[in-house]
């Protein structure tokens, strides 16, 4: 009989079991309404918050003068009734400051380095010079100092790479480009848009410090004693080229691929993208556009790659597999692991520096590569024995379950009564073609009339999952760019020194800063000008500003003689003078650590932060952070230490900033010295945004050199956003103390604030289906992606939930950590962890709120998450692993089987007495065990309806 194809549907588990979220953040920067910046709270007027970027000055400094407007503007910003405003000046302001240099005074620093402050456009043949004692050096000189390729100089996973000679003279260390090698030293002149070849550019060093942007000086030894350094000190600078460098950030779209974007150079006519691996450099890309997919990069697939048996079996039945269908998707990152890429931009047939360099490494675990069976074979009796998940194969060679898409899938029979069929869905999504499900036991005749019953089954688990992956856009530029030199510096003097009304709306400038460009001060030493880490010397006056950065660099003026240096111990750092005298943040005990200064670099082609203009607008924002800190302790009666999330003062800083909801979070080094690692710094922002809920949805980073300053933007309004911060910790210490408050062991309060979450909140599935445009969110949208929503409102998506969590644990004594990633490969997620007597385990409560598997997720380990929940790795840096399964639900519910015979027997326990019975397997059940298990349980007489395996956990209902 003739083969037919007919289109179905199929089937999926319930929406219970998987509910996932887009990120809290939103890849487009969002467009401020100059009405909401206006509003006071209650009389309090905050109009002149920094945070809100319209006056300079605490609010103690600002004029009250307004509060109408003010009032009126804070009525625009539609704050939900029953929301509770702050209502009064706070009295006995805290000093935030003073408050963490005084927390963290006896703390041991996390950091394995010391830092000093960055040099920005050294000239390509620049030279440093070290006064030392020639004698305490002479054996150990060669290795005193290094210049790298990446700030994680000693990780042996990263291609390390030390471009320095080092050479000992007349008492002098000197530190000048040494053998670049290969892509690390490509004449700017002589790579020209047609070059596609290694061996065109290969060149041996020409005395310079190569084609990268962006190198770490680091010190590794005492220059006085010869002394290894217990923490090297790191001195980040940057290398003058005509053509400045683009900045490049590896992404994952919609349907799961890698894919690169960077910045434009301004005039560059195209870009190109070479592949990084090991010790050589290959060009993989062109293209006149800012962004390239990774099926781009190498060429797209062969055709041997494809499914044979698919594509012929399609063909035969006139289905297209001559251009969307492949079997193997970010091939490319699979078949060279760990690639790393970087992009130069072509202009005038000339090359810019290199880019920053990334790693695809860092998100291989997100990237499906190939479905593991293109062939599963299934035995069902009746329709929702199908699967919903096939196993997918990573670009690193893990495994991870995506949902499968069954609609518009085909079937093919041989008549109505076959037993054995075929369907081919795809995988939700990916770009993947069809592949192949065999299907026995089951008549097709009766399959089909029960199909449109398993797509709404599908319809309504992807209801509650992201379209695409969102997240904070972060656009911090790897170096200076010195073809965008006014944005930052013009918005912040304006804050600082406002002329025009104070209560006129700023625009956001889209251009980064070029402190090139900007009055620097003179005198400015390199790395070793300072009194050992975080030490600054006192500005002089600024000079008249020299030509831009752009133009041809002159030659290293003669080395100054650096000002002697005695070898002794200092008690304490030595104190900024543009600062009153504080309490370090981290005191530097160790004597060997002190630097002793270079030569100064040329003052024309060299430029450095403006550190007194970063402090004063440091101690700006503190005044302002204080005050607004200082209300919301005093207005929810909650302090911020419980509930603030933080491991170093730089953490502490930017979660303080972001949670008084300022839009400028200024980092000094002289203040916070590994704040010169700019991107780890920013990295550490993302981390904090994470880890301390309340500061609303931001949607935006960027980063201003010349202030050290990183400039946040926000989608929600402030006003209203501080206004909820004090209603959700109002609402989290009172669930708290009566959900948790009287119970005295750890499992019993992670356990019981769960099962609150669970009984008292609901998924919103409509704010996954809004539109999202970031620039007008809907009142509703934000408070469901924040911890307001499940709090305050009883409703909300992941977001809400396990920020809900992290709150209400906190306050309950808890240690509470969110974690961000995918589940199922379908989209952005986020859930806990929590520590429970030392042990860290996983915790997913929004996907416990299930009536089929309810506490799924509760207390896991990775082991039991492998394949479900996939984190991205940025929301905190330490070791939290999940290795017990010790404070497992079921385990200490005793529901919990190792073998197929006591899981028949558990399962027969809970059925004597309840319709439904819910049994974990270990890690050795399997599905056709569970299948035994009913089978047994049938015989016996037990009416089972269905049964389903799900987180590996026996599900039978009658």
């Amino acid at each position: 009989m003739k083969k037919e194809f007919s289109s179905i549907l199929a089937v999926l588990l319930s929406a219970s079991l998987v509910a996932g979220c887009g990120s809290t953040g939103f890849g487009t920067k969002s467009t401020k309404d100059g009405g909401d910046t206006q509003a006071s709270i209650n009389g309090t007027d905050f109009s002149g918050m920094l945070a809100n970027g319209n006056k300079s000055g605490t609010a103690d400094d600002q004029s009250s003068a307004d509060t109408s407007d003010n009032q009126s503007g804070a009525a625009a910003t539609g704050t939900q009734s029953g929301t509770q405003n702050i209502t009064a000046s706070p009295t006995g302001t805290k000093d935030v400051l003073a408050n963490i240099r005084n927390k963290y005074a006896s703390a041991t620093t996390n950091s394995k380095n010391d830092f000093n402050e960055p040099i920005y456009n050294v000239p390509s043949n620049y030279v440093f010079t070290f006064d030392c004692n020639e004698n305490a050096l002479s054996s150990v000189y060669y290795d005193a100092f290094g210049v790298y390729t990446t700030i994680d100089f000693e990780n042996p996973d990263k291609y390390i790479h030390n471009c320095a000679d080092i050479s000992l003279e007349n008492g002098q260390i000197i530190v000048e480009p040494g053998s670049v090698d290969m892509f690390y030293d490509i004449p700017e002149s002589t790579l020209t848009a047609d070059t596609n070849t290694y061996d065109s550019w290969k060149v041996e060093s020409d005395g310079t410090w190569g084609s990268l942007s962006k190198l770490y000086l680091v010190q590794k030894y005492d220059l006085q004693t010869g002394e290894e350094l217990a923490r090297p000190i790191i001195t980040p600078f940057t290398v003058q080229h005509d053509i400045v460098s683009t900045t490049v950030k590896q992404k994952i779209d919609a349907n799961n691929n890698y894919y690169l974007e960077w910045s434009p150079v301004t005039g560059a006519s195209s870009y190109l993208i070479y592949q990084i691996d090991d010790d050589f450099f290959n060009l993989v890309g062109k293209t006149a556009d800012t962004s390239i997919a990774a099926d781009n990069l190498m060429g797209q697939l062969d055709t041997d790659k494809w499914s044979e048996i698919v594509n012929q079996e399609l063909q035969e039945n006139g289905y297209d597999t001559t251009t969307s269908e492949k079997m193997y998707m970010n091939s490319d990152l699979h078949d060279f692991q760990n690639s790393k890429f970087a992009v130069v931009a072509v202009k005038n047939g000339q090359t810019s520096g290199i880019s920053n360099i990334v790693d695809s490494n860092e998100l291989a675990d997100l990237l499906p590569y190939k479905i593991a069976s293109n062939n599963i074979e299934v035995t069902i009796n009746n329709i929702t024995d199908m699967p919903t998940y096939v196993t997918m194969t990573t670009v690193n060679d893990k495994t991870m379950q995506m949902l499968i898409d069954y609609h518009g899938c085909y079937a093919k029979y041989e008549d109505e009564s076959s037993t054995t069929f075929y369907l081919y869905p795809k995988v939700y999504h990916t770009d993947l073609s069809p592949f192949r499900i065999t299907i026995h036991g089951m008549k097709y005749s009766d399959f089909k009339e029960q199909a449109p019953a398993i797509g709404v089954r599908q319809d309504n688990i992807t209801a509650t999952l992201p379209t695409e992956k969102t997240d904070a856009e972060v656009n911090v530029s790897n170096v200076p760019d010195p073809e965008k030199e006014t944005g930052y510096t013009e918005q912040i003097e304006r804050q600082k020194n406002p002329s025009q009304d104070p209560y006129t709306t700023q625009e956001e400038p889209d251009v980064q800063e070029n402190p090139d460009n900007q009055e620097e001060p003179t005198g400015q030493d390199g790395p070793g000008a300072q009194e050992g880490p975080g030490a600054q010397e006192e500005p002089t006056e600024p000079t008249t500003p020299e030509e831009p950065a752009t133009q041809e660099p002159t030659e290293p003026t003669t080395p100054e003689e650096p000002a002697t240096q005695e070898p002794t111990e200092p008690t304490t750092p030595e104190e900024p003078a543009t600062q009153e005298p504080t309490e370090p943040t981290t005191p530097e005990e160790p004597a060997t650590q002190e630097p002793v200064e270079p030569t100064t670099p040329p003052s024309d082609t060299t430029g450095s932060a403006n550190q007194s203009g970063s402090n004063e607008l440091l101690a700006e924002v503190a005044g302002v952070v204080s005050q607004n800190l200082t209300l919301i302790e005093q207005q929810s009666g909650v302090s911020i230490d419980s509930i603030v999330f933080a491991e170093s003062p730089l953490e502490e800083w930017i979660a303080s900033c972001l949670i008084a909801r300022s839009e400028y979070i200024p980092v000094p080094v002289s203040e916070f010295p590994e704040g010169a690692d700019v991107e780890g710094t920013a990295l550490k922002l993302l981390s904090m945004y994470r880890q301390n809920p309340t500061s609303g949805v931001v949607s935006d980073i960027q980063y201003s050199y010349d202030y050290q300053t990183y400039i946040v933007t926000y989608a929600d309004d402030s006003t209203d956003r501080l206004n909820k911060t004090v209603e959700e910790l109002k609402k989290a210490q009172e669930v708290a103390g009566s959900v948790a408050g009287g119970l005295s062991s750890e499992y019993d309060k992670v356990v019981a604030l769960n099962d609150y979450f669970c009984t008292n909140a609901s998924y919103d599935e409509s704010s996954m289906a809004t539109d999202v445009d970031p620039s007008s969110l809907t009142q509703s949208f934000i408070d469901a992606h924040t911890p307001y929503g499940i709090l305050c409102n009883n409703y909300g998506v992941c977001e809400s939930y396990s920020e809900a969590m992290a709150l209400s644990g906190r306050l309950a004594g808890l240690n509470v950590i969110i974690e961000t990633g995918d589940l199922y490969g379908a989209g952005g997620h986020e859930w806990n962890r929590v520590s429970i007597d030392g042990n860290w385990c996983i915790l997913d409560i929004t996907n416990n709120d299930s009536e089929l598997v309810p506490n799924g997720l509760c207390n896991i380990t990775d082991s039991m998450a492998t394949e479900l929940l996939i984190s991205d790795n940025s929301a905190y840096t330490f070791n939290a692993a999940a290795t017990t399964d010790a404070y497992e639900y079921y385990h200490m519910n005793n529901n919990y089987a190792e073998s197929v015979a006591d899981l028949t027997d558990k399962l027969r326990e809970q059925l004597n007495g309840n319709t439904v019975a819910h049994v974990r397997g270990g890690e050795g059940i399997t599905e056709d065990d569970v299948v035994a298990a009913v089978q047994q349980l049938y015989s016996e007489g037990y009416p089972i309806a269905d049964a389903y395996f799900v987180y590996n956990i026996a599900v039978i209902t009658e």
